[in-house]
């Protein structure tokens, strides 16, 4: 009897599981994934995925409809994923729905077609002093579109034509002119775009050009005691007849028209203070105009000069007999410093003070032998996380660095800080980095950099140098002979990590000194261009056969426009440092080397010359020559292409890829060197940094 209940339950459990088998999985929902909202590009496609619910319900069918109906704005095709819409015209609000086969459930997008290249607002832009236009006369009428740069530009004027007329100057840069005809008040002048028809409005007088209209006077002018300022008044339209023109000060003691010329008037401060200059200008006609500028003058005989690190430069006027400058630091001790004209680091007019504190306030007060003169106040640079943050008033032109200290990297604003005309003085260790979002320093050339006889590292990481000077001057030139600190430079390591020197003249880095020696030159991650209009354009330039240049490496970079990435006039083999040579990896050469250069010259002496992953495209003559040295070369895995003819200083197993520049890179007017020739196998060739460039 139990045998047999066994076997009935095992009856029973068959019999359950294949029921269940049995059963399908019902539809209970479906959903479009992401946002409720989207927006595609016009010609743009997308995918929309969908989740028929739950997932694994045997019936997957689902249909699709666009509101409003048709294909004509939004295009959908089916796929496994779901479905691929496609934008076919400008459009918002467009409602796509997914429906399932079974039980009917529905889900939607909202979709909005955008064109990127359409217009959405438009705007008339005029200098013109209170839009006034002088009869017979054009005047420029701009319009600004956004975006900035649509697709079209096309406008319609709608203008009194009695009055003034509206022509173009260059439509596809929105640039137009206005012409004054008859002289009338408060024209209208609406302008609407083709596309989207957005207007806007501008109202002008037309005026007699002999008629004044009106006068303009700056409204408010600073002055230092027994310093003098010329102010102008502006009259409208410019070539109105007038009787006379007068200028009064409220208070002559304080502000003084000391000389008047036409619509001229030199304003000269006498003692602290306020006073308002008041111009009335009279008409041929009689009427009276006037206008009035508010003068505040100041004593100030000390100025902050330049905040460097913890030293302060004041500078002070000549005449003042000065005797000493007291700092004090406003929330802790003072000290008080006397000037000493005769000390090294003191001249007349201006002293340096140091042993200051970072991140304090400070006060320093000017004397002489009357007493006290003025007072400025400043705070020394902040140091954080071992770092001197330098922003750019601090002024870098002439920075002195030049003791051992705990903090040895300076941290320049970002955001496309701009910091012009520099020069440092360096005589200790020192890394100069770039802030996040861009640093950039502006030179014109030939800045010092001097040094002193000392193994030092001077490395710059970060950093955009735009050179803005003529094709015969240099970005550094280290001149030890002219400073203070010795004959000559004994530099360890010199070195340019993640920056970009745009638009050089002659060279980059110029030793001037006849001992000048440099263990080390490292460039990494950089992008070197040279000057449009010529010059030697030579990266590191040693001329004196008794320089010593030891190791240059050079990683990971692009060269522009370039004749020589190295040029050494060295007389022997250096035994201090005793190893010459030059390694060069995965770099990319571009409109480089005339036909009487080498781009790595160690005038025919002695040097070691390795170079691997490399790319060189486009030299600058019939033959381009690479490498001019009585030592070893060793060359591996490089590549030129047919528009780069090695010349007789070449490398060994350099192999020729018969492509030219323009169909192996993306875009090398626009300096951009990224690979696009499908067929380049090349892999890991060249700089793979080199998209960063955009000037």
């Amino acid at each position: 009897m139990k045998k047999v209940f066994l076997y009935l339950a095992a009856a029973v459990v068959l019999f359950s599981a294949c029921k269940k088998e049995d059963e399908k999985v019902a539809v209970t929902g479906v959903q479009i994934e992401g946002s409720a909202t989207v927006a595609i590009n016009l010609n743009a496609e997308r995918t929309l995925t969908v989740t028929v619910l739950p997932e694994n319900a045997d019936n997957q069918n689902v249909t699709w409809r666009s509101e409003p109906a048709g294909q004509d704005i939004i295009s959908v095709t089916p796929n496994d994923q779901g479905a691929v819409i496609k934008a076919n015209k400008r459009g918002e609000g467009i409602k796509i729905f997914v429906k399932t086969e079974e039980g009917g459930f529905e889900a939607s997008v909202t979709v909005n077609v955008v064109d990127p290249g359409a217009v959405t607002g438009v705007e008339i832009l005029m200098e013109t002093t209170d839009k006034f236009i002088v009869r017979g006369s054009k005047v420029p009428i701009n319009l600004k579109f956004t975006p900035e740069n649509p697709d079209n530009k096309n406008v319609t004027w709608d203008f009194d034509s009695q009055f003034v007329n509206v022509t173009a100057k260059d439509a596809s840069k929105g640039e137009y002119e206005v012409e004054g005809l008859l002289e009338a008040d408060e024209i209208t002048i609406t302008v609407t775009t083709e596309d989207g028809e957005y207007t806007d409005v501008v109202v002008v007088n037309v005026v007699d050009p002999w008629i004044l209209r009106s006068i303009e006077l700056q409204e408010e002018l600073y002055l230092e005691v027994n310093d003098a300022e010329t102010i102008s008044v502006t009259i409208i339209p410019p070539d109105a007849r007038i009787k006379s023109i007068e200028w009064v000060s409220s208070d002559a003691t304080v502000a003084k028209v000391t000389k008047k010329e036409g619509t001229d008037a030199e304003v000269e401060g006498l003692k602290e203070g306020t006073a308002k200059i008041t111009v009335t200008v009279t008409s041929d006609d009689d009427e009276v105009f006037t206008a009035e500028c508010e003068v505040e003058v100041k004593l100030v005989v000390l100025k902050l000069a330049q905040n460097w690190y913890l030293n302060a430069k004041f500078d002070w006027k000549d005449g003042w007999d000065v005797t000493r400058i007291e700092v004090k630091g406003t929330a802790g001790s003072a000290f008080t410093r006397d000037i000493d004209l005769t000390d090294a680091i003191h001249e007349a007019g201006f002293a340096v003070v140091s042993g200051l504190t970072p991140n304090t306030d400070y006060e320093a007060t000017i004397f002489n032998a009357d007493g006290e003169l003025n007072t400025v106040e400043f705070k020394t640079l902040t140091v954080v996380d071992g770092e001197i943050d330098v922003p750019v008033w601090a002024n870098l032109n002439d920075f002195v660095f030049n003791h051992a200290r705990d903090y040895n990297v300076l941290k320049l604003d970002g955001g496309g800080a701009v910091y012009d005309e520099v020069r440092f003085r360096i005589s200790t260790s020192i890394t100069i980095k770039g802030g996040e979002g861009g640093t950039i320093i502006r030179t014109a050339g030939n800045k010092k950099m001097w040094g002193n006889n000392q193994k030092m590292d001077v490395i710059f990481d970060g950093i955009h140098f735009v050179y803005t000077g003529a094709t015969g001057a240099d970005i550094f030139n280290v001149d030890a002979a002219k400073g203070e600190n010795g004959p000559s430079i004994d530099v360890k390591l010199i070195a340019f990590k993640n920056c970009i020197i745009e638009g050089f003249g002659r060279y980059v880095w110029q030793t001037s000194d006849n001992y000048d020696i440099v263990d080390e030159f490292l460039m990494e991650n950089c992008i070197i261009t040279g000057h449009l209009d010529g010059g030697n354009r030579r990266v590191i330039n040693f001329p004196n056969a008794s320089n010593k240049l030891g190791k240059v490496t050079i990683k990971n970079s692009t060269f522009v426009n370039v004749n020589r990435i190295v040029s050494a006039s060295l007389d022997t083999a250096p035994t201090d440092p005793a190893v010459t040579e030059a390694t060069v990896e995965n770099c990319t050469f571009y409109d480089v080397a005339t036909g009487t250069e080498n781009l790595f010259d160690y005038n025919n002496k002695h040097a070691k010359v390795t170079i691997s992953n490399s790319l060189f495209a486009k030299g600058k003559a019939v033959t381009s020559n690479i490498a001019r040295t009585s030592g070893e070369k060793i060359a591996t895995k490089n590549f030129h292409l047919n528009d780069f003819v090695p010349g007789n200083n070449s490398i060994p197993n350099i192999e020729k890829y018969d492509k030219t520049s323009d169909e192996v890179f993306t875009d090398p007017a626009k300096f951009d060197f990224s690979i696009k020739e499908a067929t380049f196998k090349a892999e890991g060739v060249g700089d793979p940094w080199n998209k960063v460039l955009k000037f």
